[in-house]
């Protein structure tokens, strides 16, 4: 019988290539992202993205913008516009600056999907802040010769109706529809901005086109709110608790303050109703 192979004997893996081995490997994000930006985080920068729940995004920003050899000199426009995706709405109101100034000394910003990108986060931030901005870069669009899509005219007309320009709404709105069909998120600005403006009779039309046109305008929870609130100011409470029956039937769920405004609504008329609708308020686990 053989007896078996000493301990010290040389033996030899088939297959096996020890330079593959790395001692320590390379830190990864934990979100996806382009081959050309993997390349210019190292490990000193990635390891701010290693966890969703306590990613660091500003440090990453903050560490590419000091980089003396302008790292965003070495990407694309398709990395520029996933790095605005991938970063959390807060944090990428914190370093959008810094990211614009870097987008522009690599010269990346020369299409249309990266103004949009770059227009919709500055339109995130204080309307105040965000106008002279978003105008400058529609005005750039406009000088380069960039077409502007539906997705520009829909920035335009979010940041006009909330400063209530009712004119220059109304001018991108008919811009879009040269394009495609008005959307829910731009019906829904254009009747806040009526809202605001104590219009009832044009928020009402705007709201009815939004039912009626197609399944992808109706109305959501936000903008049900916004009309039930026009309803409540302007004492029209039946037509209001109408709208609640409705956005029910519709198996939407009434935010927290469709609830709260139908109550204080009704409680000038009716105690009782007003308390059943805090009730309710507290049914949906608002309270």
């Amino acid at each position: 019988m053989q007896e078996d192979a000493d301990d010290d004997d040389e033996f030899e893996l088939v297959g096996f290539d020890p330079s593959h081995l790395e001692l320590f490997p390379k830190i990864k994000p934990y979100v996806k992202l382009p081959n050309k930006l993997l390349s210019v985080l190292n490990d000193d920068i990635t390891k701010f993205i290693v966890r969703k729940d306590n990613a660091n995004w500003v440090a990453v920003i903050d560490a590419l913008f000091q980089d003396p050899t302008k790292p965003f000199r070495q990407l694309n426009t398709n990395c520029v516009i996933t790095l605005l995706r991938v970063i959390p709405r807060d944090q990428r109101l914190l370093c959008i600056n810094k990211i614009y100034k870097m987008v522009v000394d690599a010269g990346l910003n020369r299409n249309t999907y990266v103004y949009n990108s770059l227009m919709a986060t500055y339109n995130l931030t204080k309307v105040e802040s965000a106008k002279p901005i978003v105008e400058m870069l529609f005005n750039e669009m406009e000088q380069k010769g960039i077409k502007k899509d539906a997705i520009t005219y829909s920035i335009m007309v979010n940041l006009y109706s909330k400063f209530q320009d009712v004119k220059k709404v109304k001018l991108y709105l008919s811009k879009f529809k040269e394009i495609a069909v008005p959307t829910q998120q731009v019906y829904t600005s254009v009747l806040q901005m009526y809202v605001r403006l104590n219009e009832y009779e044009l928020a009402s039309e705007v709201f009815a086109t939004m039912k009626f046109l197609s399944v992808n305008t109706a109305p959501s929870a936000r903008t049900y709110t916004s009309m039930i609130y026009l309803d409540v100011i302007n004492k029209n409470i039946e037509h209001a608790l109408n709208l609640y029956d409705e956005l029910l039937q519709s198996d939407i769920v009434p935010e927290a303050d469709t609830l709260l405004t139908l109550a204080r609504g009704c409680a000038r008329y009716s105690a009782l109703e007003g308390w059943k609708l805090i009730d309710k308020y507290r049914e949906f686990g608002f309270g």
